[in-house]
């Protein structure tokens, strides 16, 4: 079992600052879920699991504050043969949505976008930050919007279950309670431009708990920075754990670039 403490430090480390204030709310509503379904799950007694049912309402009430499926965000779509739309986008509420709805002004028609014409989508918050979803191949003949984290030799993107964009227009990755998976989950992949295919990098919030979540990132650490030995070193060493996985993409784009 993970401690909040821990998750919103994980989550508040974001490019442009994608992750806010309303994201780490979001996080802390997610954490007393996980550890009271954790705590109920223990007991068949009815009035605890009436209680839960209670309480499941009362999340979902607060975090519709954080959904916003229906609007409309200023920003660009980049489409696959290198095209580029710019207007208000309804960006996808789900990582594997099959259409997109875009329209060319505030008054406009909306009108829909299929998602696998789309390469990569823009979006400008409130405060001038710009969050980039980009429609990945993740799998062969599987392809999906990824929330971009780093932009480099090597990118780094982050994904949950849900895709929510909060008041002030920044993009929130949501994870959620599914079935065979006992705890909410968040996923890092790194891709080389060079590379047809990302690769799972770290994993936040599963079931093999933090240690199992630092010996996880360890492993596809050092065999996916291969080629920089001193780097291999400090991973193994333990010197960064799964929530640096940020910081140690940096450190290798910055070593890569000098190259």
């Amino acid at each position: 079992m993970f401690k909040s403490k821990v998750v919103r430090s994980v989550y508040s480390i974001t490019k442009s600052k994608m992750l806010s204030v309303a994201a780490d709310y979001r996080y802390r509503v997610f954490d007393f879920e996980l550890h009271l379904n954790l705590f109920l799950s223990k007991s068949l007694n009815p009035i605890y699991m009436k209680l839960k049912i209670v309480i499941s309402i009362l999340l979902l009430a607060l975090s519709l504050n954080f959904t916003y499926a229906q609007k409309f965000f200023h920003g660009e779509i980049t489409l696959i043969n290198k095209k580029k739309l710019e207007g208000f986008v309804n960006p996808p509420s789900r990582p594997g949505d099959k259409t997109i709805k875009f329209k060319t002004g505030e008054t406009a028609p909306a009108r829909s976008i299929k998602s696998d014409s789309i390469r990569m989508i823009k979006l400008i918050s409130e405060d001038g930050n710009t969050g980039t979803l980009v429609n990945l191949e993740y799998r062969k003949n599987q392809n999906a919007f990824l929330i971009q984290v780093i932009e480099g030799y090597a990118s780094l993107y982050l994904t949950g279950d849900l895709i929510n964009i909060d008041k002030q227009g920044n993009i929130v990755p949501v994870a959620t309670f599914v079935s065979g998976r006992e705890t909410p989950s968040f996923e890092y992949y790194i891709q080389r431009k060079t590379e047809k295919y990302p690769t799972i990098i770290a994993i936040v919030g599963s079931t093999i708990g933090l240690g199992g979540q630092g010996s996880f990132f360890r492993k596809a650490a050092t065999t996916y920075f291969k080629d920089w030995p001193e780097l291999i070193t400090r991973l193994e060493k333990k010197e960064f754990s799964q929530k640096d996985v940020e910081k140690v993409v940096n450190l290798y784009n910055e070593h890569m670039a000098g190259k």
